[in-house]
Order: C-alpha cells, then structure tokens, then sequence
C-alpha cells in the first residue's frame, strides 16, 4: 500500500514538473513581449507562424506579419516573414531558440 502511494506521489510531482516548464518558459516569452499581448494572441499567434518547406530552397512564411510578429521579430533578432528562408538559417533560428 505504502509503494503505491509512494509511486502515485512520484507520478503527480513529475506531471506537475511537466506543465511546470512550459508555464514558465510561456511566461518568459510574455516578458520579453513587455505584456503588449494577451495570451490568447501570442498563441494564435506563434500557431499561425508556418511556413512551407521547398526542397532544395527552403522555408517559404505562409502567414501574414502583423504587429505579434514584427514584434517577435524585433525582440529576438530573426526574421522569417518576409523572404524564402535558407535551411541553414532556419537551422540557425532554431539553435537560438534551443540556447
């Protein structure tokens, strides 16, 4: 019975440290925006940044900008929005997120 509620105890504290680190990392990037957008808008707006792959090209953006990403832009120092995107730059935007 012990182990049990030992293993439940072990399950909840790893779930919570789960949702734990996108919350925070969520948070970070609404500070670094200076609270100029909701939460919803930063949602929809990192879900509508797609962008097309072309073999052989790159990445082709297939949103519109607007003021999320001419903001996100600006504060992280990479742009995507408006040009065929190498896939050594985008490798390169990618690093920077991971650092």
């Amino acid at each position: 019975m012990i182990s049990l509620i030992l293993e439940e105890k072990i399950r909840l504290f790893h779930n919570l440290h789960n949702m734990e680190q996108p919350l925070v990392i969520f948070r970070f990037l609404e500070k670094k925006l200076d609270e100029r957008f909701t939460p919803c808008e930063i949602i929809h707006g990192l879900r509508d940044m797609n962008a097309l792959e072309i073999l052989g090209d790159g990445f082709v953006p297939t949103y519109s900008r607007n003021e999320f990403t001419d903001t996100l832009h600006a504060v992280f120092g990479f742009r995507t929005d408006y040009q065929i995107n190498t896939n050594r730059h985008m490798r390169k935007v990618i690093a920077m997120t991971k650092s």
